[in-house]
């Protein structure tokens, strides 16, 4: 190679000035591209407990976040720029017991202002049959 087409080589290479990279070009970069990774991570783990959900309370329709706040700030000619992601998965029902309130304020299961019937058991003989 002679240095003339050398020169027109490195003249058609874009620099640092003239490269656009795209938002998830810059997401690759960031973090020496670990940022990527958890954000996968962290949408997979978020997926995973909406399907939980499903599996163990039979909930067909729940909601979650993954929130990706991206925050700059100009120094001396260049930026700080820091990324911070946050998920929210749905929450689990909250079981609840219904119970009453007895003469003492203190929650009992049953209604304490229902009367009891008693129960006994009836017994056949054996063999015998039914007189009517």
């Amino acid at each position: 190679m002679n240095v003339v087409s050398k020169e027109r080589i490195m003249a058609d290479a874009p620099s640092a000035a003239t490269v656009r990279p795209n938002f998830l070009q810059f997401l690759g970069r960031f973090e020496g591209g670990e940022l990527v990774g958890k954000l996968t991570k962290d949408l997979e783990d978020l997926v995973a407990a909406m399907e939980q959900l499903e599996q163990d309370h039979g909930i067909q329709v729940s909601k979650g976040e993954l929130v990706l706040t991206v925050k700059l700030a100009r120094k001396k000619g260049g930026y700080d720029i820091s990324a911070e992601v946050k998920t929210k998965a749905p929450k689990h029902p909250v079981s609840t017991e219904f119970m009453w309130a007895n003469e003492h304020n203190s929650l009992v299961p049953e209604n304490p202002r229902q009367q009891k019937l008693a129960f006994t058991e009836v017994v056949r003989p054996r063999g015998g049959g039914t007189d009517a």
